[in-house]
């Protein structure tokens, strides 16, 4: 098939390989971050949301019984005793709410949360019968419920620190994973956009190597072979579609020319028979003919030469006989050709080069922040 497309279209194949390889990988790039962008942001709203509500909630308990505790001390018949007695009830119900709204951010959280739970509700009950024997001025009761409050809130403590120590690890944990997994992104990301990379560039070497640079070292050596005066071997190219088909063909004019000084030869030799005179004059047309033959040869095997070594801005200056400098002008465009298309290869190179490295250049900004955002994530559960 590459024999078939011209050298232009073989190397805008290369790039478009490459171009593909770059572009699904910063697809991927592009994927893998908001994955980890989503992650995050979910991590920020349940597990840090979640964090606030147990210690918000320990609070409240504590100052529910603060209320509690003052309205004791108020006549049952004062305004103070009704407004601390509202107090408690609505601190407590606050703190409740607070409390049952962690296992739907956090459901790993549910069974110590029900703990909890379970413990506002006791200190509630007690509490409303407090108020209930102070207001019915049973003394007896009030002291026994007294001690059942402080029960309830010996036991109770030690279950809010554990809940909230937990917590606090839990976003630890959760801050650990995520910066593992954006490392984990960014390593995989690199290495295999330069696989990729690297595939497109024996992709594109193996295009150059079979489709131009092989053809054309083979025409070369024919070239070679033909000026030192074997016709008989027939030209490797002449079904090519490209420029090396065109410069193979012009060889085979060069070819075909041999052929036929050789039989003039042979019908020289068949002819004997002529003047001496006329023989001399053929012989030295011959011997013109076959010296523009091989000027002509030797020049084009050096020019092949050139471009084979990778001098594609060189060009045959020395015109050729009237019959011969077609071929000439021929090799002179399709070397002009094979220029100006590695010189369009030369700056999409580079300006794939410089997208990869502006693409490294956000991932590893990505990851500053993220570290960054990490951090803050751990001063906030150290700082409960």
């Amino acid at each position: 098939m590459l024999k078939n497309l011209k050298i232009k279209t073989k190397f805008l194949m290369a790039i478009a390989i490459l171009g593909v390889i770059s572009l699904a990988g910063l697809l991927f790039v592009t994927q893998r971050f908001s994955a980890a962008n989503e992650s995050y942001s979910n991590f920020l709203h349940n597990e840090s949301t979640a964090a606030t509500f147990v210690p918000r909630g320990a609070a409240g308990m504590w100052t529910a019984t603060t209320w509690l505790s003052r309205a004791l001390a108020q006549d049952p018949q004062s305004a103070a005793f009704k407004d601390l007695s509202e107090r408690f009830g609505k601190e407590i119900t606050g703190a409740r709410a607070r409390l049952a709204q962690v296992p739907g951010l956090v459901p790993s959280r549910q069974a110590a949360t029900d703990e909890l739970l379970a413990g506002a509700d006791k200190l509630k009950a007690i509490g409303d019968d407090l108020l209930k024997a102070h207001v019915a001025g049973d003394e007896a009761k009030v002291t026994s419920l007294s001690g059942d409050l402080d029960k309830a809130i010996v036991e109770l403590s030690p279950k809010f620190g554990a809940s909230n120590g937990a917590m606090a690890d839990l976003i630890k944990n959760g801050g650990d994973q995520l910066s593992a997994e954006v490392s984990s992104t960014i390593k995989f990301t690199i290495v295999g956009m330069l696989i990729g990379i690297a595939v497109a560039i024996v992709l594109a070497l193996t295009i150059a190597q079979k489709g131009i640079t092989a053809p054309m070292a083979r025409l070369r050596e024919r070239m070679a072979s033909l000026a030192a005066g074997d016709a008989r071997a027939a030209i490797d190219g002449l079904d090519r579609k490209d420029e090396i088909g065109q410069m193979a063909e012009a060889v085979e004019v060069f070819r075909h020319n041999a052929l036929e000084r050789t039989r003039l030869e042979q019908e020289a030799d068949d002819n004997r028979s002529l003047s001496e005179k006329e023989r001399i004059e053929r012989e030295a047309a011959k011997a013109r003919e076959a010296a523009d033959v091989k000027f002509a040869v030797d020049n084009l095997a050096q020019a092949l030469s050139q471009l084979s070594d990778g001098n594609v801005s060189y060009r045959i200056e020395k015109p050729f006989t009237a019959a011969l400098d077609g071929v000439r002008g021929d090799f002179n465009a399709s070397a002009a050709k094979l220029q100006g298309a590695l010189e369009q290869v030369a700056e999409n190179a580079r300006s794939i080069e410089a997208g990869s490295a502006e693409i490294k250049s956000a991932a590893d900004d990505l990851a500053k922040r993220t570290e960054q955002q990490a951090a803050s994530v751990e001063e906030t559960a150290a700082a409960l």
